[in-house]
């Protein structure tokens, strides 16, 4: 797949005993990845029908594949289209023991100017605005899509927030704590240098 600048990107590198093609199976649709041998490698191919007669007797197993396969699919986002793209895959999977999924309708404040830092967000979904209290009203400082992070500034600096996000539209939200956050980068120099040039804009 590509990153957000269009260049062909490797999302995981797979190794014995990894298993893949499980979510288009469960999901009747073409593969979203394209899949290449890294080194000679011998594989054990399971048909359709086979796969489905598994999970049939095997109803704990398909449980676990879904979750699987959700934990994968978030992965791959924060990979391709968000700053976390610079962290290796077991460095992502890492992570997700920390991120957690977050929910605001339109209008909603996901946090306001001076209140203390203790969470990084990415946008999964919708839209935030950024505004910060001024003399003559609320002035927009700017605006963020999917894909886009927030917040990293006052966890890097332990200042207060510096302005306030607005859910702009109904928005999903993946959250990472102040502990989740410094895991991410000291595992990561690359993040910390990613990170440090947001900021610095």
């Amino acid at each position: 797949p590509a990153g957000q600048d269009g260049a062909e990107m490797s999302i995981a590198t797979l190794a014995k005993g990894d298993h893949f093609g499980e979510q288009s199976l469960l999901t009747r649709s073409a593969s979203a990845y394209t899949l290449r041998a890294a080194e000679d490698a011998t594989v054990f191919r399971l048909k359709r029908e086979a796969f489905e007669r598994l999970l049939q007797s095997k109803p704990d197993l398909k449980s676990l594949f879904e979750q699987y396969i959700a934990n994968l699919s978030i992965r791959n986002f924060l990979k391709r289209f968000t700053v976390f793209s610079a962290l290796p895959a077991n460095t992502l999977k890492t992570l997700l023991k920390h991120l957690k999924s977050e929910s605001f309708a339109k209008g909603t404040p996901i946090f306001h100017e001076g209140d203390v830092a203790d969470k990084f967000y990415v946008l999964s979904k919708g839209r935030v605005k950024v505004v910060k209290q001024q003399a003559g009203g609320e002035q927009l400082l700017s605006g963020m899509n999917e894909g886009g992070s927030f917040g990293e500034l006052a966890l890097l600096t332990n200042n207060p927030r510096a302005a306030t996000v607005i859910a702009d539209e109904d928005t999903e939200l993946f959250s990472l704590s102040r502990e989740g956050f410094e895991k991410a980068l000291e595992l990561s120099p690359e993040l910390k240098e990613n990170l440090a040039q947001i900021t610095s804009q």
